[in-house]
């Protein structure tokens, strides 16, 4: 494997400011979500979530890239995180794609190019975002780090012991305990002082969530072997939410798609444990793009 080049002090272009914006969705729900962002523009980062996190989970690798020029918008899913009504519940897989294009429609002016980033089920959710019509033309490429696309047995079958039990339950009830415990996203600082201590965090949700899950986790395998775009796989070498072989597998016989995949020694919150280096697979598989757009130097051209 080459070396990657390293975000280089020079390219940092300034302070970063974060923001909470808000805007309403078509069926009239309040969405809040983040903004981090500096003086100069190379180009949009969505950042995407997962089922018990929220936006602020991802502002250590937020920051840094807004630094290094990225708008970089962390999309608060309805139902968790900023936004607390209907709480762990959903109304549809569809409903989520389009507050996440209603996101993006507000934040990316067409300035640069446009990425989604997904962490976690984020990643399931930015391959549903294809399934729009006309979407996969206005994006540059995916990341996808440590995706949930194919959870690990043992979270599978914490899932599948609940199904009976909550039958007689209303559908958008939060009574639906999430099998990922907070001592698999990190360990150390960040699980004590964070982690263990956010309030926001989801640890229920909906029976009808719990269904959107498995619909949009099926949609999202077919959109991946559909999909041309340009993919940057980060995998985290201690994960156990997720089932490490298959995904590599899956992704390694991907024929549409260029792919790069890097693997990161840590656990599944990468972020947490190794921005640096997340941070410089992303600008470095950027630069390989080559996009004329982007701010980035172009590797090729580093010294």
């Amino acid at each position: 494997m080459t070396a990657e080049p390293r975000a280089s002090e020079s390219s940092v272009v300034g302070p970063v400011r974060e923001r909470v914006r808000a805007l309403v969705a078509e069926d009239l729900y309040p969405l809040e979500y983040r903004v981090w962002e500096g003086p100069e523009r190379a180009g949009t980062m969505v950042l995407l979530h997962g089922v018990m996190s929220h936006s602020q989970w991802l502002a250590r690798l937020a920051e840094p890239l807004a630094r290094l020029g990225f708008k970089v918008v962390g999309a608060d899913r309805r139902g968790s995180g900023l936004n607390r009504r209907g709480l762990g519940d959903a109304p549809s897989s569809r409903q989520l794609v389009l507050d996440l294009w209603r996101v993006v429609e507000r934040e990316h002016d067409g300035e640069g190019p446009l990425f989604l980033i997904g962490w976690c089920w984020g990643g399931v959710l930015a391959l549903n975002a294809l399934v729009e019509p006309g979407t996969a033309d206005r994006l540059a490429g995916l990341v996808l780090l440590a995706p949930g696309l194919f959870p690990a047995a043992g979270l599978q079958r914490a899932l599948a012991a609940q199904d009976r039990p909550l039958e007689d339950r209303p559908v958008d009830q939060p009574c639906v305990e999430s099998p990922i415990r907070e001592e698999m996203f990190t360990r150390g600082p960040w699980l004590h002082d964070f982690i263990l201590k956010d309030e926001l965090r989801l640890r229920f949700f909906s029976p009808r969530f719990g269904r959107i899950l498995r619909e949009m986790g099926a949609q999202a395998i077919l959109e991946l072997h559909r999909s041309t775009l340009p993919i940057l796989l980060v995998m985290a070498e201690r994960d156990v939410t997720m089932d490490r072989e298959r995904t590599l597998r899956t992704f390694e016989r991907l024929r549409r798609a260029p792919v790069t995949i890097r693997s990161i020694d840590c656990h599944h919150g990468i972020q947490f444990e190794a921005v640096a280096e997340l941070v410089d697979a992303v600008t470095a598989w950027v630069r390989r793009l080559g996009l004329r757009d982007c701010g980035l130097e172009p590797a090729a051209t580093r010294t």
